[in-house]
């Protein structure tokens, strides 16, 4: 198993790797995880400061919500 937990930061990444996991027909494998959606909008670049800091207080958040160790 590569992951217990796959996040993505919105809607449409999860929907893409739902697509990729459909063609290379590993779907099955896919159904069987937690996919964790951020709520981020897709309107920063690779790395971007704010995108890199709105990431991490998302995971921090989540992760606190589910009484999970950030």
């Amino acid at each position: 198993s590569w992951a217990d937990e796959v996040w993505c930061v919105s809607d449409t990444v999860k929907q893409s790797l739902w697509a990729y996991a459909e063609q290379n027909k590993w779907e099955e494998i896919l159904a069987h995880k937690t996919i964790i959606t951020m709520d981020i909008p897709d309107q920063y670049e690779y790395m971007d400061d704010t995108l890199v800091k709105l990431i991490t207080v998302r995971v921090n958040s989540i992760l606190a919500s589910n009484n999970l160790p950030a």
